[in-house]
């Protein structure tokens, strides 16, 4: 006989006398309504002969289930009890007929996107149930007594109210309690507490059951930690990180207030976009129940140094009207740089004219001479530099500092251009035919262009013969 007057009673004399003096609770209705004989046939609650009076169809003691007992999120994959403000995952079944570790280990992964959830919900928020909340599903409308006979009833009950694929035929569902105990006084054992869908608890030692999954009813506001900014140079910004706002709740999720607060808050700065693309809009948005919006936080630091700060979201969260996040970044001294400005005489130009180096570094010019002219006298206030073909490089700079290039017309001795004699001498030159003048010798070295290497060779007759058709 489904008789729970007398398991509350028997429960009552477990309390200690001292906690019967805290404050009362409410116990929810059974969901009993009818009453039974001995045979478990229905009679009237009111009927004495068979001395039905004081049955939990007759009292109907605890607080009526609301009506309607589940909000049905269909979309978001969960069902929220509005008797015991707990979330369920609408599937009742997710992952089989599983080991009980394997259970707990799943609970932790469940997130939007997982066991058929989209509440914006995150890893970590869901749990397995213990047994007194997984025994909460249990309905005893129109049940005599504990009987597997009777499943078809409550299972029939809980996919009416919107769970899917809650299991029958005798199974079990995994609860987050252990039983210890000793077999003969001697041996201890360990086993899970497991539940039946029609209230039947029991400690169970199979190897597998299914698992339904629980998280709070209004999970607190979600927001992924901020990364720590460092080693941004003083007074430069630091690429933004997003930041995410996920409404993990039921309900919409009513954002009063984003600010920064703390000794260096003025260093970060958020930024809610414009409402487009996911973005937040503004400081204070209001996330749908299962959504979320996006912001950017950036950092600035106005000195050296580690900098903090705290990012404070004030909402309608019940679990965390006030979430607080610590910001963190590090300041570093800029390294010094210094800007080599070049310029030119004429007859030729430059690649760039300004050129930034970090201190003590040289700073590199391509020099392009005009036809008929090469690289000449190198003037200005930056450090003497060398040639390297047509590249110069200063010396170390130590500061700003200028460079200007001269450019010197290629010539014969009798102050004509360079022709075919000269592409002969060098050639009768290179091939140890001739010997030639210090000033031919001078002349004639063209090569490497812009960088003359003391001699006279097959490199100078072709640098030569190109200048003379015109190739360079």
């Amino acid at each position: 006989m489904l008789n729970l007057r007398y398991m509350l009673l028997s429960l009552l004399m477990l309390v200690p006398a001292g906690a019967l003096a805290a404050p009362a609770i409410q116990l929810p209705q059974t969901g009993q309504t009818s009453c039974y004989d001995a045979a478990n046939n229905e009679v009237s609650c009111a009927d004495d002969v068979f001395r039905t009076r004081g049955q939990d169809g007759d009292i109907r003691a605890g607080v009526p289930a609301p009506e309607p007992r589940f909000r049905n999120f269909t979309s978001n994959g969960i069902m929220s009890d509005r008797m015991t403000d707990l979330v369920w995952t609408r599937n009742a079944d997710c992952f089989g007929s599983i080991p009980w570790q394997q259970a707990l280990d799943n609970a932790e992964t469940i997130r939007s996107g997982v066991c058929d959830v989209n509440d914006g919900s995150l890893a970590g928020q869901w749990r397995l149930p213990n047994r007194k909340e997984l025994l909460s599903l249990a309905h005893h409308e129109d049940l005599p007594e504990f009987s597997f006979a009777e499943e078809e009833l409550n299972i029939e009950w809980l996919t009416t109210q919107g769970f899917r694929n809650v299991r029958n035929n005798g199974v079990f569902y995994w609860t987050s309690n252990t039983y210890l105990g000793e077999i003969d006084g001697v041996t201890p054992f360990t086993r899970r507490w497991v539940v039946h869908v029609i209230g039947d608890t029991r400690p169970n030692d199979a190897p597998t059951n299914h698992a339904l999954f629980v998280r709070s009813y209004n999970a607190p506001v979600n927001v992924n930690a901020p990364a720590a900014f460092t080693g941004i140079p003083v007074g430069e910004a630091a690429p933004a990180q997003v930041l995410t706002i996920a409404n993990g709740g039921i309900d919409p999720l009513e954002v009063t207030s984003i600010t920064v607060t703390g000794t260096d808050n003025a260093m970060f700065t958020l930024n809610p976009g414009d409402g487009a693309a996911g973005t937040c809009g503004s400081l204070t948005p209001t996330v749908p129940a299962g959504g979320n919006c996006t912001m950017s936080l950036a950092f600035t630091p106005a000195t050296a140094g580690e900098k903090a700060a705290a990012l404070v979201i004030v909402s309608n969260a019940s679990n965390t009207p006030t979430l607080e996040l610590p910001l963190s970044g590090t300041g570093v001294e800029a390294e010094a740089s210094f800007t080599a400005t070049g310029s030119v005489n004429g007859n030729g130009t430059l690649a760039a004219n300004e050129v930034v180096v970090a201190s003590g570094a040289g700073a590199s010019f391509t020099v392009n001479p005009a036809e008929g002219f090469r690289p000449g006298t190198v003037g200005g206030t930056c450090p003497a530099g060398t040639f390297d073909g047509n590249v110069y490089t200063t010396g170390p700079l130590t500061g700003d500092c200028t460079v200007v290039f001269s450019f010197e017309q290629v010539t014969t001795p009798g102050g004509d251009p360079q022709g075919m004699a000269d592409v002969v001498r060098a050639f009768r030159a290179a091939l140890g035919k001739a010997e030639l003048t210090a000033e031919e010798r001078t002349r004639l070295d063209v090569a490497p262009v812009g960088a003359p290497n003391g001699s006279v060779d097959s490199a100078d007759v072709v640098i030569l013969l190109r200048r003379l058709v015109g190739l360079l």
